[in-house]
């Protein structure tokens, strides 16, 4: 099992456990079965960044929780080409980097995310509020029945209620910087 994996796997067991949860009262929360959560814990299969993103707004945690780290101070700097950076792939046309640090207990969590346009289309879990603002590219995004049509330099800010998919409309990828916030519960 890679660090990555370990630290998910760890970090999801450490926070449901201090929340005296059971695997069964989670699911119940996020939507997803006990088996599954099972097999994240014990490192048998890693989740997606949208299922971390569900699994920290159930747990009132951020997603930067379940990734290791050494340090605990209350300034973080994260360099352009530092080490620290979590960046998590999913196939050859997303790259998620993950800009918390695990050390804080951010209130929020900040992501850049660079995805190419392909077939398949990023959904979302509801997961508390979201900020994104696109740096390149073009992109839709659907919020239940509304599209909004995004360029560089537009923001779109909403509570994750509902499912929510994204669309890259432009030739080239799209760049964004998001910032989620956990739901509160």
């Amino acid at each position: 099992m890679d660090a990555v994996a370990q630290g998910v796997s760890r970090g999801l067991r450490q926070l449901r456990r201090a929340r005296n949860l059971t695997l069964a009262v989670l699911a119940d929360r996020t939507g997803l079965t006990d088996g599954y959560l099972s097999n994240v814990e014990n490192g048998v299969t890693v989740p997606t960044l949208g299922t971390l993103a569900t699994l920290a707004a159930a747990l009132d945690s951020d997603m930067s929780a379940f990734f290791p780290s050494a340090a605990r101070s209350t300034v973080h700097v994260h360099r352009a080409n530092g080490q620290r950076h979590v960046q998590v792939r999913n196939g050859d046309t997303e790259m998620h980097t993950i800009l918390t640090d695990s050390a804080a207990t951010p209130s929020c969590t900040g992501l850049l995310s660079r995805i190419a346009r392909s077939e398949h289309r990023p959904s979302f879990p509801p997961a508390g509020e979201r900020l994104l603002l696109v740096l390149e590219g073009k992109l839709e995004m659907r919020i239940g029945a509304v599209s909004h049509r995004l360029g560089p330099g537009e923001t779109l800010h909403y509570t994750a209620h509902s499912e929510h998919q994204l669309e890259i409309t432009s030739a080239e990828p799209a760049v964004i910087l998001w910032i989620v916030r956990p739901q509160a519960l």
